[in-house]
């Protein structure tokens, strides 16, 4: 499982990279658009629309009351949220409370380094001295991604998590748009026709569109 984790977190950073070599966070800011290529096809993620936002919302709405109604043969809830698996993990000896205590402590140790970084900058301190921060940012920035997929790990199929997938989702395949003939054209005409794409292309394509959309309101 470690060995997982470390191969999730090397390939959040290469991801990472990428769109820093493509300056495409500068695109994003300036147009809400980001254009990437993929098997020599261009493609590129666009900003969601109010109407989009809105249709998804309230899908969003009635898939969640349906997962919070939905029983068992028994009356027992078939899914959990993620109050109810904290408090399970909990009497099974992993504190999800106490994780996201650590994952706080190093935001916090995080942001003061980044501000011990800024002030040598503007100081003009020598290579060594950034060097010191650097490496120490870089490092408290692997710790939590750690923590944090250990914890999204343990919450995955609480519904609030179901719900965050959805939405993204459903989102990403309304948003996604391929150059046919100098035009930019939708990427699947249906949900369901994204949810039979080829995987390697909708992890490519998911990332970008996170960028987008976990910048733009939801709601």
């Amino acid at each position: 499982m470690e060995e997982e984790r470390k191969e999730k977190i090397e390939e959040i950073n290469e991801k990472v990279n990428e769109v820093m070599d493509m300056n495409l966070v500068e695109s994003y800011i300036k147009d809400n658009i980001i254009p990437f290529s993929y098997e020599d096809k261009q493609y590129r993620v666009r900003r969601p629309s109010l109407k989009e936002r809105n249709v998804v919302n309230e899908l969003r709405i009635k898939k969640q009351v349906g997962m919070l109604k939905a029983k068992n043969k028994d009356g027992s809830f078939v899914y959990s949220s993620e109050e109810d698996l904290i408090k399970l993990y909990k009497e099974r000896g992993v504190d999800l409370n106490e994780l996201q205590s650590k994952m706080v402590s190093l935001q916090n140790k995080r942001n003061q380094t980044m501000l011990k970084l800024g002030k040598a900058l503007k100081d003009k301190a020598s290579e060594g001295d950034l060097k010191v921060y650097r490496d120490e940012i870089d490092n408290l920035k692997e710790e939590l991604q750690v923590l944090n997929i250990e914890k999204t790990t343990y919450l995955e199929f609480s519904i609030e998590q179901q719900m965050f997938i959805f939405v993204y989702s459903y989102l990403t395949s309304m948003i996604t748009e391929k150059k046919e003939d100098d035009k930019w054209v939708s990427m699947w005409k249906s949900y369901d026709e994204y949810l039979i794409a080829d995987e390697k292309f909708i992890n490519i394509v998911s990332f970008h569109a996170a960028l987008i959309i976990s910048n733009n309101s939801l709601t």
